[in-house]
């Protein structure tokens, strides 16, 4: 549940944690939503199943309908009589009813029988509330002592609709005052809540039919009011981004998770021609491997040692010390997924690369969470924008996919990597993935090396395969595959080696691997990589022999048979092959000493 209220408060909804009662967690109530990203994940750490609350009379007002005490009944006999509720937002809720969401207004009235001047004046009937200005409700998927709340017509399906001239006739005084929750108007906006606060500003400006260039202009006077001002290019972006969203739509899109049909009549396309001065050479993060504003897969073979190469490559676009577009231009790398432990694997592999970790992020998850890469893309942009991320590297893409999407469906890996595609080419970032490999052996093509649909390599502008070096032992080797974008590479050959870091803290000393010996190898295509180390092929009794009897004569002395052959019998050779082996030896000089055979090498070999 904590994924879902991080989800709201990326779209700039301001949440609570409730009890299954409907009550609220926290001291003040609904006085106590926020926006705030850390605030909301400690809250629900200490309460893991906790409901997402939201106050109303901010974003929206809600209409509740409760068929137990005759809403239902109310609201079609009400309608009948005045008109139809326009179509909106729709909810059902954990009890059975329903919640009807709609446009704010400070007329709207409020209270448990707000319609009842209207129904005949019989002021007995219930069943109808208006949470407005002052009151809050459940988001969906809240889990209460009754029910689930589900959306049957979630944010970004249609607009938010205004409340009938007729449901406002009669205004509740009581929300003319200053009671409930009113939005704070603060002097400085806080470093940690700009970015969702400018994106929110942007969606509501968006959804009033503002253009770009308005949308700029106001979110840049905005912006002079937070407390790190963020550069004109990340301001820029906001209300560029704003232009995708469709009015009325929230601007992180269907918080369902499923992508909904825009149904309202505004164009979410537009046609325009091809210039000759859009053209550009692609810009790569890592030289004809890592592609700038695309995405790029890697399938990594187990005990390969992904995560020692990317330790390396992440530390190295922190130094700004790769070739390419971010060559000289020390980045800000961002890293999703909870495979590997932060604390034992990447901060020191990493820091024994040489990186810097100041500019490396982490998503802290909490236990059994995941970033949906759907769901949470509009957490993922807040968190690139706002930390300018300049390449995103999701751990293992399977996890992120959601439990909802089949691996093995074209369409779903299409549909689950959508959004994450669309961020790294609006933002202008890389973004790339790895992938488990199917169990299959010998020289295939690199599409029917990734586990699942082979959307995984197709997809990506760049994919790439790590596995072991067919036939140098102990060496690993990435190639890419063939791609529409730029030069296929030579393929990187790389062994790994051991250093050691020490926590500045503890002085706790860590031995880490770390990759050595990095070479590019010409002819070494993607189907050549093997997915397992070469066998390895146990000496010959022969090979030991010589071993055994150069270390034995290194001393330029003479040595008495018995001792060599009990050395090789002890190195594994039988006696056997010991005495033919010696017999036939044509590197030592032999003589007799009584009963005993005594050797030594001969000159040449001393």
């Amino acid at each position: 549940m904590g994924d879902d209220a991080l989800a709201y408060a990326a779209a700039g909804w301001e949440v609570f944690p409730c009890r299954p009662d409907k009550t609220p967690y926290t001291r003040a109530g609904f006085r106590d939503a926020t926006t705030d990203i850390d605030q909301i994940r400690e809250w629900w750490q200490q309460h893991p199943g906790a409901a997402v609350g939201t106050p109303t009379g901010i974003h929206f007002d809600v209409l509740d309908v409760d068929p137990r005490h005759g809403g239902d009944k109310a609201l079609e006999r009400l309608e009948h009589k005045l008109g139809a509720l326009p179509a909106g937002w729709l909810a059902r809720t954990g009890g059975g009813g329903r919640h009807q969401y709609i446009n704010p207004n400070p007329g709207a009235p409020k209270g448990a029988n707000p319609y009842g001047h209207l129904l005949d004046g019989n002021p007995k009937v219930t069943g109808l509330d208006i949470k407005a200005r002052g009151g809050y409700v459940l988001l969906p998927p809240s889990r209460t002592a009754v029910g689930e709340y589900v959306w049957l017509r979630g944010p970004g399906g249609v607009e938010l609709p205004d409340w009938p001239g007729w449901c406002l006739s009669r205004p509740d005084p009581s929300t003319t005052t200053t009671s409930g929750v009113d939005r704070v108007v603060v002097d400085v906006i806080p470093h940690g809540v700009q970015h969702t606060t400018l994106v929110s500003f942007a969606g509501t400006l968006r959804d009033r039919g503002a253009l770009e260039d308005e949308i700029f202009a106001l979110l840049w006077k905005m912006n002079e009011r937070c407390e790190r001002p963020g550069p004109r290019d990340n301001i820029r972006q906001i209300a560029s981004s704003a232009m995708a969203w469709d009015p009325g739509k929230v601007p992180w899109g269907d918080l369902n998770g499923t992508a909904a049909a825009a149904t309202t009549g505004s164009p979410r396309f537009s046609v325009r021609q091809l210039r000759a001065d859009d053209i550009r050479a692609p810009r790569w993060a890592f030289d004809n491997w890592f592609l700038v504003g695309a995405l790029n897969g890697l399938v990594g073979v187990g005990g390969a040692g992904k995560g020692t190469l990317m330790a390396y490559l992440v530390a190295h676009w922190t130094q700004g010390t790769l070739p390419g577009h971010l060559e000289g231009k020390p980045a800000n790398v961002l890293i999703v997924g909870d495979e590997d432990s932060t604390s034992e694997v990447w901060a020191p592999r990493i820091l024994a690369a040489g990186g810097d970790l100041a500019r490396v992020y982490v998503l802290a998850y909490d236990d059994g969470a995941a970033l949906d890469l759907v769901r949470d893309i509009g957490v993922l942009e807040g968190y690139v924008t706002e930390h300018d991320i300049q390449v995103v590297y999701v751990d293992q893409v399977l996890d992120h996919l959601g439990a909802d999407l089949n691996a093995h469906a074209q369409k779903d890996v299409r549909r689950g990597l959508a959004p994450v595609r669309s961020l790294a080419r609006r933002l202008e970032r890389t973004v790339s993935f790895t992938a488990h490999p199917n169990k299959m052996g010998g020289a295939i093509s690199l599409r029917d090396r990734a586990g699942g649909s082979g959307q995984f390599t197709d997809l990506p502008r760049s994919a790439m395969v790590l596995g072991w070096h067919p036939d140098r032992d102990g060496y690993r080797a990435l190639a890419r595959g063939k791609g529409n974008v730029g030069r296929v590479p030579a393929a990187l050959v790389f062994r790994i080696d051991t250093a050691f870091v020490t926590n500045p803290k503890s002085g706790e000393v860590v031995d880490v691997p770390v990759v050595a010996d990095l070479q590019p190898e010409e002819g070494l295509a993607a189907e050549d990589v093997s997915p397992h180390p070469p066998r390895q092929k146990s000496p010959t009794a022969q090979f030991v022999f010589e071993r055994v009897m150069f270390e034995l004569g290194a001393d330029r002395g003479a040595h008495s048979r018995v001792e060599a052959e009990d050395a090789c019998v002890d190195a594994g050779v039988g006696r056997d092959a010991f005495r033919e082996a010696f017999r036939r030896a044509d590197f030592i000089d032999k003589s007799k000493k009584g009963r005993e055979v005594w050797w030594k090498l001969t000159d040449e070999n001393e």
